[in-house]
């Protein structure tokens, strides 16, 4: 016998089996919404991870590039290639500390002139100084004395310093051949250079992978030693205004002498006056004038010397006015030794 629900049992059933089928969908909904969470909360955790990675990589790079920098290595040097500064202070000491004291202040440099525990010190003959500032720190300074071999090669003969710190490097006695040979290294990479002035413009010699800088405004000026010779040539008796010419190029060899002495010595004066010579031998066509113009020069300098108020109204003439009150003779005397010899033989 078949049996038949009635019309109230199915909606019971109904009701029962739309409950059923609500509840079902709820739970897979939570279920995925707990799924995505997670994978968001993965992917958000993991995206972190990596860019804490990435910051700490960083960090630790920065860190590389600034933790081996030396603290009082504060100047300006763009060059990553550097790996030291060499700066040029003056002839004497007390000029010396008084460049070396402008350079801290200005660049912050923690550094103290007159202390041996900031600055080391190497004597290698001269009077010229170098501050010489590793870049980097454990960077290894080995200075040597240095001479011309026989075949005219200059070459180190014996190391007077080694050492991590920085320094302050008294040398070269002659400004044509350094008497110094500096090697720097860092992390078995060494550069080797010869502090030392350009003859060319007074300025100290650059070297690669070395920032360099003098902190006097500039050396002898060679271009008006040139001027001064020629118009010694130009001051031969008998010539047109010749006495006032004479009277003038006597003002101006004590001037220079009195400006540039300290800063040269007579073997590059010697030099210089050689290449002059050999330059303007087209110009220079008789040696009895170049001698006669000297004599005359001379005698006017040293009545500068020795009777100053005499000579004045004859530079007033030539339109010169002497530059100092007072004058080495010393500087007169050596370079009159040189001319003698150039000029008068």
């Amino acid at each position: 016998m078949k049996t038949y629900l009635t019309k109230k049992q199915i909606e019971i059933k109904f009701t029962i089996l739309l409950v059923i089928c609500t509840f079902v969908i709820a739970i897979s909904a939570c279920t995925n919404k707990q799924s995505n969470t997670n994978e968001d909360a993965s992917v958000t955790n993991s995206s972190k991870k990596q860019d804490t990675n990435s910051d700490s990589s960083s960090n630790t790079a920065s860190s590389l590039n600034t933790s081996t920098l030396n603290t009082y290595y504060t100047i300006v040097d763009d060059n990553e290639d550097t790996l030291c500064a060499v700066y040029f202070l003056g002839y004497f000491e007390e000029e010396v500390k008084e460049n070396a004291t402008q350079l801290f202040n200005t660049n912050n440099i923690n550094l103290s002139f007159d202390s041996i525990d900031d600055l080391e010190r190497a004597d290698a003959d001269g009077n010229e100084w170098y501050l010489i500032l590793p870049k980097y720190l454990n960077t290894q300074v080995v200075v040597s004395k240095a001479e011309l071999n026989n075949n005219g090669e200059l070459k180190p003969t014996e190391d007077i310093l080694t050492t991590t710190k920085p320094l302050l490097l008294k040398c070269n006695p002659s400004d044509i051949v350094p008497s110094s040979q500096v090697t720097v290294t860092y992390n078995n990479d060494s550069i080797t250079f010869n502090p030392s002035i350009s003859l060319k413009d007074g300025d100290i010699t650059p070297f690669d992978r070395v920032y360099t800088k003098s902190m006097l405004f500039a050396g002898p000026d060679m271009d008006s030693w040139n001027t001064l010779l020629t118009d010694i040539y130009n001051a031969a008796p008998g010539t047109a205004g010749s006495s006032l010419k004479s009277a003038r190029a006597a003002g101006e060899l004590l001037d220079w002498l009195e400006d540039y002495a300290p800063m040269t010595d007579m073997d590059t004066l010697k030099e210089a006056t050689k290449t002059w010579m050999t330059d303007n031998k087209d110009i220079i066509t008789s040696m009895e004038d170049l001698a006669a113009s000297w004599n005359s020069v001379a005698n006017n300098a040293k009545t500068i010397l020795t009777d100053r108020d005499g000579i004045l109204s004859l530079l007033e003439d030539a339109g010169y006015t002497l530059q100092h009150d007072t004058y080495t003779e010393t500087n007169f005397n050596n370079i009159k030794s040189i001319f003698d010899e150039l000029f008068l033989t």
